[in-house]
């Protein structure tokens, strides 16, 4: 569509409308084939008529935003001819670009054929005003000071409160205000069935903020970012255009959701909102998906200059400005602004505070139902409570169910067959489920009530849709509906839903509908499906909430001996096990898969994982052949089996139970292999990775590798190629291929960073960070740590973070000093990642206090570090640090103060960790190395020990270790080396600091032997 032809569409759908107090609703006329014709036809009938009768409303309705270029030229022309009357609903009105104002009127029936609460536009008023402070003085005060010292920083002000605290109602306050200081303002709010839920607020903002612009922006970021084009197009694609609810037509990976979106949705924002002072505002972020805070976080790290006001109901957090229970005195300023009287009594002010407990919502309910009640007297100014009439309403009814019972039945049964739907509905939806519930109704008489209008308001940015004004009130209209018509209406919204395009359909929403109405295998089969979609797109609150619902309603493979009940309930407690470990609770994760594992009837019962006869058979034939059973044939079953012992597999890896991460990989692999080749690639990468924990013969790892690029050559699967290559180097690490390794390691690299995988950059930039660490090019090896620190900290994954602080001080260490080191160090808290993660980086704080002067402090940390690790045996060459944590405690007896060595923690540390340093020699050739510059270091004449860990290193090419021990070497024993010549390979290697550290220790002469 050429721009010419956007702009006549766009102008054609502008509408003005006549509602004098004598006349009916009337449409203005205008038809021409020029939108700038349009609209001057509609500005010329407008003069026309508010000339005739300066009393007379025009009434404005478009499916597009108020900032929109047919718009702006509308209000500009109407403001040049200082024209006020034209009147819009609060969706339009609350997009109102400054200088233009609106006026709340109330609420008009029979305009547009819609109940809607109308505004009347101020174009004389085009000089910004002062907004009126909202009754919450204290908190609107606190509120201001914290966006006034923003600066040009990133500024995140979270209001949060109990439902009904008036905490939309500050927020708009809000708006207005930031919009009358010039600020471009974005808002919009989460729903609890948001569809889909991922990002849709980050979504919408993009959208509002971005315009015609944002597909230009998203691509500009991914070029930037050096991003793969396809990727660029699904990004694009999902960003820019409607997203449906259960056909996944992005093209993104489950875990490009995960690594990429946070990190890039702030990367699009900061681009729009370069030099625009910009405010986003998302309100109930208590339904806000988990990716979605990710978004929160990178908009933080990256110092985005903008303001984000989020608001939460429920349980605050820390820094949140917290709305409880108005006090009396600001209750009674609300009520001036609801009645428009200047004064109110204490008795009325008292009464509704009392049976609204301080609650705005409530209290302008119970406003309502005493006016419409007649229990108000208006005296001047002064409004006053009358007394109770002898037939007092019901001890037990709420303010606001109440409310509806001074409705008519027939209304009170519209709006209760309208609570129906949690998301906002249009007028077929609403009709449709009215008469289900009450089949006689006049809707159309209904619909038009002006009293609707007070329940029913028009939905901010979606055209045609309607919503309760708050929650409660929806909860309310619904409780007063008997059993049986509630049901008849959960069966109406369900058989609509099903009518629906597939697209078009939200499994999850249909789903409740169908266990409301009682239809529960309908409903199983529905959250069956959402939980599988939410999964697929890493929504992992909304996918194991479907997989509980399911399982909860499921109570036919319970008790039955149908296979695919049990296969399809074993797979929903996978889905339910692989939210649960993604979101972080591992061992609710453990307990599901391993259930699931039981229903798929791989395993006798929980936690066994048996090693046959003739599983061992086909590995045989696998190792003999390169190629799966003979007789593989594709099930879906296998491939739930084969993934979650893939996963139980993951998880007994990264908690340091080797062997049971083998027991579940040979598992898991012999599921693969007898469900054809291509399934097997994902199993075989957790099978190359299960040698290398020392527990198993070291060839296996090898020999998967090529069994796995040999399937790779016939699948010709580019990302499964990449992932054999990046799991396989700790194949290369362990056999010192580090030429090779590199290499790898650096295409890797560049793979997964133009895929946006953001865990896979990091871990091979680690490959390739120990590779140029090891031996000795520390200049490279800062490019690689590099990449750690900008990957990691861009994400909120804690164990990322900690694990680059630690690259970041191991290198910083060698080649700055240590106050660099402990400035690496104080970058994650004291408690992250996994216990072999967090200890390893409590070695680094070790080191960092001992270098420091601190050898006491340093013996805390050893201590920690060895508490988190425990019995686990260090898994892999990047968690070489806790064994060489036994050439810590050598340095600081040979060097620290003479009391150390009597302390009995410090003997106790020394031998854990020299089983550590011995443990780890056996599963690494590095090991060697460091083993025996530990034992050099503990005994009284070391000498040999230094030779041999020099000659190990030489072998290894580990010019760095080799540049330690010759070091220690001269240092324990000068009379047979030379100190100097350790030094010179330290500055060849680059490592300064770690030069100048062994020139300090050699100064210490008291302490030499």
């Amino acid at each position: 569509m050429s721009g010419e032809d956007r702009i006549h569409e766009q102008a054609a759908a502008w509408e003005i409308w006549r509602h004098e107090a004598t006349d009916p609703c009337t449409k203005l006329p205008g038809e021409t084939g020029d939108a700038a014709d349009l609209l001057k036809v509609l500005l010329a009938e407008a003069t026309t008529l508010l000339e005739k009768d300066a009393s007379a409303l025009l009434a404005l309705r478009s499916g597009l935003t108020a900032s929109s270029e047919p718009v702006s030229q509308l209000l500009e022309g109407l403001s040049a001819m200082g024209l006020d009357g034209l009147i819009m609903d609060e969706r339009t009105a609350a997009q109102l670009p400054p200088p233009y104002r609106a006026e709340r009127i109330g609420f008009l029936p029979g305009i547009l054929s819609e109940p809607f609460c109308a505004h009347r536009l101020e174009v004389r008023k085009a000089v910004p005003q002062e907004v009126e402070a909202p009754a919450r003085a204290v908190l609107w005060e606190k509120l201001q000071q914290r966006v006034d010292a923003q600066g040009d920083a990133f500024l995140r002000v979270s209001i949060s409160g109990s439902a009904g605290a008036g905490k939309s109602h500050l927020i708009g306050a809000l708006a207005a205000w930031l919009a009358s200081r010039g600020m471009e303002v974005a808002r919009v709010s989460c729903l609890p069935t948001d569809v889909p839920g991922t990002f849709a607020a980050w979504r919408a903002l993009l959208g509002q903020w971005g315009g015609d612009d944002l597909t230009a922006a998203i691509a500009a970021t991914g070029a930037a970012l050096t991003l793969d084009e396809t990727l660029v197009k699904n990004l694009v694609r999902f960003l820019s255009e409607p997203v449906h609810a259960e056909t996944d037509d992005s093209g993104l990976s489950p875990l490009q959701y995960k690594d990429i979106l946070p990190e890039f949705i702030a990367g699009v924002l900061a681009r729009l909102v370069a030099g625009r002072p910009c405010a986003g505002i998302i309100d109930d972020i208590q339904w806000m998906d988990e990716g979605s805070h990710g978004v929160t976080e990178a908009l933080e790290h990256a110092g985005v200059p903008m303001l984000l006001v989020l608001g939460r109901r429920g349980q605050p957090v820390p820094e949140d400005i917290v709305l409880g229970p108005m006090s009396v005195e600001e209750h009674r300023k609300l009520l001036a602004e609801l009645s428009g009287h200047a004064e109110i009594t204490d008795a009325l002010n008292d009464e509704i505070h009392r049976v609204s407990g301080g609650l705005p919502l409530i209290s302008r309910e119970v406003y309502s139902v005493l006016s419409q009640r007649r229990r108000l007297i208006a005296m001047g100014g002064t409004l006053d409570l009358a007394p109770a009439p002898a037939s007092a309403e019901s001890a037990h009814e709420t303010p606001l169910t109440g409310r509806f019972r001074d409705l008519s039945p027939r209304l009170r049964s519209l709006l209760g067959a309208c609570a129906i739907w949690r998301e906002p509905f249009t007028k077929e939806q609403a009709e449709t489920t009215a008469k289900a519930c009450s089949p006689g109704i006049e809707f159309e008489t209904c619909w038009s009530s002006p009293l609707l209008g007070e329940f029913i308001v028009a939905t901010p940015a979606l055209p045609g849709r309607f919503s309760f004004y708050h929650d409660l009130l929806r909860e309310a209209a619904l409780s007063l509906m008997p059993d049986r018509d509630r049901a008849a209406g959960h069966g109406a919204a369900l058989e609509w839903m099903m009518e629906r395009p597939l697209r078009d359909l939200s499994p999850a929403e249909a789903a409740f509908h169908a266990r409301e109405s009682g239809r529960d295998d309908v409903a199983v089969e529905l959250f069956d499906r959402a939980a599988r979609a939410a999964l697929g797109r890493f929504a992992l609150r909304e996918a194991r909430e479907a997989a509980r619902a399911a399982l909860d309603l499921d109570r036919v493979s319970e008790h039955t001996g149908d296979p695919v009940a049990i296969a399809q309930r074993a797979r929903r407690y996978q889905i339910e096990g692989e939210a649960a470990f993604h979101w972080g609770m591992v061992e609710d994760a453990v307990g599901l898969l391993e259930k699931a594992l039981v229903l798929y009837r791989v395993s006798p019962e929980k936690g066994v994982f048996p090693i046959k006869g003739a599983m061992l058979l086909r590995h045989l034939w696998l190792f003999a052949t390169g190629k799966p059973w003979a007789d593989a044939t594709v099930s879906p079953v296998r491939e739930g089996a084969a993934r979650t012992a893939l996963m139980l597999a993951e998880i007994a890896y990264f908690q340091n139970d080797q062997k049971r991460s083998a027991d579940c990989c040979v598992t898991a692999l012999d599921l693969a292999s007898k469900n054809g080749e291509s399934a097997m690639l994902a199993s075989l990468c957790a099978a190359i990775a299960c040698p290398m924990s020392g527990k198993r013969p070291r060839w296996l790892a090898e020999r998967y590798r090529n069994i796995a690029r040999r399937m790779i050559a016939r699948v010709g699967d580019r990302t499964e190629q990449t992932y054999i290559e990046h799991v396989g180097c700790l194949v290369d690490l362990d056999k010192t291929r580090w030429p090779e390794a590199a290499e790898r390691a650096a295409g890797n690299v560049a793979y997964w960073k133009s895929h946006g995988h953001g865990r896979r950059v990091e871990e091979a930039a680690t490959h390739a960070f120990f590779v140029d660490y090891f031996r000795g090019d520390l200049g490279r090896a800062a490019e690689w740590s590099g990449v750690l620190q900008e990957s990691a900290f861009k994400r909120t994954d804690r164990q990322s973070r900690t694990w680059a602080a630690m690259m970041g001080s191991l290198h910083a260490l060698a080649t700055l000093g240590t106050k660099e080191a402990e400035a690496h160090c104080r970058k994650v808290p004291v408690h992250g990642g996994d216990a072999i993660t967090q200890s390893s980086i409590h070695v680094m704080r070790a080191m960092c206090a001992w270098r420091s002067g601190n050898p006491w402090q340093a013996m805390d940390c050893l201590r920690d570090a060895e508490d988190l690790a425990g019995q686990h045996p260090p898994v892999s060459s990047t968690q070489f640090l806790l064994a060489d944590a036994a050439v810590l405690l050598g340095e600081m007896r040979s060097w620290g103060p003479p009391e150390l060595e009597a302390d009995p923690m410090f003997g106790g540390l020394v031998e854990r960790f020299m089983k550590r340093a011995t443990a780890f020699s056996k599963s690494f050739s590095l090991g060697g190395a460091i083993l025996h510059c530990a034992r050099g270091l503990h005994a009284p004449g070391g000498g040999k020990e230094f030779i041999a860990a020099e000659n190990a290193a030489q072998r290894l090419g580990a010019d760095f270790l080799k540049a330690r021990a010759r070091c220690y070497h001269a240092l324990k024993s000068p009379a047979s080396a030379q100190l100097q010549d350790g030094l010179t390979l330290l500055e060849k290697c680059g490592a300064t600091a770690e030069a100048a550290f062994f020139q300090q220790l050699a100064s210490r002469h008291d302490r030499l032997p």
